[in-house]
């Protein structure tokens, strides 16, 4: 019978240290998954800032380039309109060429 108190209390013991070892091992995964958690939740608050940050300068972009492009074809049809006076400009009307058969 004394063996047998003795084979339990092994037992006990060594469930005892597996049950310790087994929740520290947990608590230090728990801690490195907290840890992990947290870099991502800092990164994806880094990534959402730096993309409205894009987004702001594309806007910008656009808006510059669409106010560039109007001044530059407001000035490109003044250069066309003053080109195509000048060469469509005619002759006066009271001066005609007599053509000789």
């Amino acid at each position: 019978m004394d063996t047998n108190f003795f084979k339990a209390d092994i037992f006990f013991v060594v469930t005892t240290v597996a049950v310790v070892v087994i929740s520290i091992g947990i608590i230090i995964a728990l801690v490195y998954t907290i840890r992990i958690l947290r870099d991502i939740k800092n990164l994806s608050e880094k990534a959402k800032s730096e993309g409205e940050r894009i987004l702001q300068e594309v806007k910008y972009f656009r808006e510059n380039i669409s106010e560039k492009s109007s001044f530059m074809s407001s000035m490109l049809s003044n250069l066309l309109s003053f080109g195509l006076k000048r060469v469509t400009k005619s002759r006066p009307l009271g001066k005609k060429k007599d053509i000789d058969v």
